[in-house]
């Protein structure tokens, strides 16, 4: 599904306004990880600066996948995979999502009612990609 330029912008223009905040990822990771003794256990032995900096790639990476961009749809095959090597399971992405977004809310990213739905919207993209079976995403 590509979404329409201007939820593309909405998306980008909300994000940029989130990664400006230094506070952002970490913000992030501490609801995140914070909240879920299981999604703790997964992160223990994270380099957890590195595991910021790809997050915040792969948030313009689900833009780009939402805007129907192939190269951005491969990597998030890609991080399909590398999740389940790890251990996340295709369920582990509706408690992500829903931690980001209230942390996009905390963090000043003038979040109201449309632009949160975009949200969801651009981020539905890449969580289908990533919890499709390898032979579904192709």
């Amino acid at each position: 599904m590509k979404l329409a330029e201007a939820e593309i912008q909405l998306f980008n223009d909300s994000l940029d306004r989130c990664v400006a905040d230094p506070r952002f990822l970490d913000l992030f990771y501490d609801r995140f990880v914070g909240g879920s003794e299981a999604v703790a256990a997964k992160f223990a032995d994270t380099d957890m600066r590195r595991q910021k900096r790809a997050l915040k790639a792969s948030l313009y990476t689900a833009m780009l996948a939402a805007d129907g961009n192939e190269p951005a749809l491969r990597h998030l095959e890609w991080l399909r995979d590398r999740h389940r090597s790890v251990g996340v399971a295709a369920a582990d992405y509706g408690y992500w999502l829903d931690c980001l977004v209230a942390t996009v809310r905390e963090s000043g990213g003038e979040i109201d009612v449309r632009t949160e739905r975009v949200w969801r919207k651009v981020l539905d993209v890449a969580i289908r990609r990533m919890s499709a079976d390898p032979d579904e995403s192709t």
